[in-house]
């Protein structure tokens, strides 16, 4: 995917600043093995994907979803989208990232289930969870923030809820 940096934490997130616009490698890479699959029914295994031992904070792990809604209009001119964007993080290091099925009133987009891969750790002193590209070996770190069963992404004044799902 082009613009890396930029589109780090689920395709919509954009709470990085890229360093280098020229930049073009993805921070999350495709998995072969998770290509076309739904990632809530597959085994999270990726074979591309291969995480050292690092400081994570063990609470974030497991799968999160942000929910966006989108309305617009009033009367017959009313439309509203729904979009459903996943992280799962792994207690191994790895992490992958998805964008689920939209709803826009009576149209469905059903996702193609690309899955992007990518690796995480934490720095607890700064509450920040850094992504690796496992290729480049490039790094994004962003603020987190964990109360109960919901994560938040923050980076400025760009912030992002998730719900644990499971």
């Amino acid at each position: 995917m082009k613009n890396s940096l930029c589109i780090l934490l689920l395709i919509s997130l954009c709470f990085f600043s890229c360093k280098n616009e020229s930049e073009t490698n993805s921070l999350f890479e495709k998995s072969a093995t998770n290509t076309k699959l739904n990632p809530l029914e597959k085994e999270t295994n990726s074979t591309k994907v291969k995480a050292t031992q690092k400081d994570r904070d063990q609470k974030i792990v497991g799968t999160w979803r942000h929910t966006e809604v989108i309305s617009s209009g009033s009367g017959e001119s009313y439309i509203s989208m729904t979009t459903d964007d996943f992280i799962e993080f792994r207690s191994n290091g790895s992490v992958a990232t998805w964008v689920g099925d939209a709803i826009a009133g009576n149209f469905e987009s059903k996702s193609d289930g690309e899955v992007q891969e990518g690796l995480w750790n934490t720095n607890n002193s700064h509450n920040q969870i850094i992504f690796t590209d496992p290729a480049t070996k490039q790094e994004a770190r962003t603020q987190y923030y964990l109360e109960n069963e919901h994560l938040m992404f923050s980076n400025g004044n760009s912030k992002k809820v998730y719900e644990k799902i499971n």
